[in-house]
């Protein structure tokens, strides 16, 4: 059975063997004398996650391996799976506390095959995971894409975009503040387009496409440090990786 070990810091355990990472199964566990700071979550039935309390000595092979790097290490097919496991993890750690009444949540109060709910022992209430609503964007004028670099990205990568959405805003409605918060632009003709379940940290990101309306480009400085449009045949030599919504939705632009 697959095993998602992570450190505290959201790392994850793998095996390297020639380069190539690997997910530990459940009997590749027992040599490394890891300490379990929790029960193991069952996670899309068949495959188990939890988090150990510090990172011990590994043997040989062993690596923990941070979270965004490991969802692009991996085979394809584990993405969905260490995506799901890393948010179950998250919400573990950040909810130990009831937000109701302060009692600890204890560890057998856990419903993981079921509603992945804790309950309060003393008050009942129930505590679910959170997923955060966010919005990417893939705005064009004519036959150029907007891309921006990001004051996180990596060097000279340019993606799409994004932002969370605010209380009581609409999808559509953070499409249209994120982008003139960003780089002091206007949109129309807002469209949905596809979502994807992201772990950075706990994200379900709603993919749109959008129109140029007015206005010139002018970053914000801080999320955002450059902007620009970009045409089908001059594109940046670094652009989101092919796993994620972002690509997608930049593929889509690049083959019409």
């Amino acid at each position: 059975m697959t095993c998602f070990i992570f450190n505290e810091k959201r790392d994850v355990l793998l095996f390297e063997n020639n380069g190539h990472y690997t997910v530990p199964e459940l009997q590749d566990l027992a040599p490394l004398q890891l300490h379990f700071e929790h029960p193991f979550l069952t996670v899309a039935d068949q495959h188990l996650t939890t988090f150990v309390t510090d990172t011990p000595t590994l043997l040989p092979g062993w690596h923990f391996v941070d979270l965004r790097s490991a969802c692009f290490t991996l085979d394809p097919p584990y993405f969905e799976l260490l995506n799901r496991a890393a948010q179950a993890i998250s919400w573990l750690q950040e909810n130990q506390y009831c937000g109701c009444c302060g009692q600890a949540l204890l560890a057998d109060t856990i419903q993981p095959h079921e509603t992945y709910a804790k309950y309060c022992p003393n008050c009942a209430a129930q505590h679910y995971p959170r997923v955060s609503p966010s919005m990417i964007v893939c705005v064009t004028r004519n036959d150029e894409i907007l891309l921006a670099h990001g004051a996180q990205f990596r060097k000279n990568m340019y993606s799409l975009l994004a932002g969370f959405v605010e209380p009581a805003e609409s999808l559509e409605a953070c499409v249209h503040r994120e982008v003139m918060e960003e780089v002091g632009i206007t949109v129309k003709n807002v469209q949905y387009v596809c979502s994807q379940s992201w772990p950075f940290p706990h994200s379900l990101m709603c993919g749109f496409t959008a129109d140029y309306d007015s206005g010139d480009i002018k970053v914000d400085g801080k999320e955002i440090i450059d902007a620009q449009w970009f045409k089908r045949d001059k594109m940046p030599d670094v652009l989101p990786v092919h796993l994620s919504i972002a690509w997608r939705l930049i593929n889509d632009f690049m083959l019409k």
